[in-house]
């Protein structure tokens, strides 16, 4: 092949893998659950079982940035959060069974001494069917509010 036919297909190549590596999604928004509410897309562990809600976050020290936790349940139902052993401030977000935000506890502290079992509850006055724990200010720092629909991006049925 001559010199002046090289380059071009070289151009071609390179064009070809910058195109490919920029159009496929990002293995974090892939791979992994994710929900999305008003364009802010967060990752999420999903928790179904009774022993997974009960442990939740507690005792974790940190929560990344655009992470959290999603608890799922079967149906509606009274729900009611607290923060005994949990060490970072939270929002939870409450979720009716079509995703919709029915309210937000914003910057819940950790409960005082961690090992009480007096720690306040927090939840919705009616029945919801999840709870989107997040970083503590993250609803407030991105204009999350009660009325938001949250889009799921995992099978909601295979989880539970």
């Amino acid at each position: 092949m001559r010199a002046k036919h090289v380059i071009p297909i070289l151009v071609i190549v390179v064009f070809i893998a910058f195109f490919l590596f920029f159009s496929t999604p990002s293995a974090s928004h892939t791979d992994q659950p994710h929900v999305i509410i008003n364009d802010h897309v967060i990752t999420v562990e999903l928790v179904s079982t009774f022993e997974e809600k009960q442990k939740g976050l507690m005792y974790r020290e940190s929560l990344d940035k655009d992470a959290g936790m999603l608890f799922l349940y079967d149906d509606e139902q009274a729900l009611v959060y607290w923060m005994k052993n949990t060490l970072i401030p939270l929002d939870m977000i409450f979720l009716s069974a079509d995703q919709t935000i029915i309210h937000i506890a914003e910057n819940v502290p950790p409960c005082e001494p961690l090992e009480s079992n007096d720690c306040p509850g927090y939840g919705p006055t009616e029945e919801g069917q999840y709870v989107l724990e997040v970083n503590g200010g993250y609803a407030e720092a991105h204009d999350i509010e009660v009325g938001d629909q949250v889009e799921f991006q995992f099978d909601v049925e295979e989880e539970n």
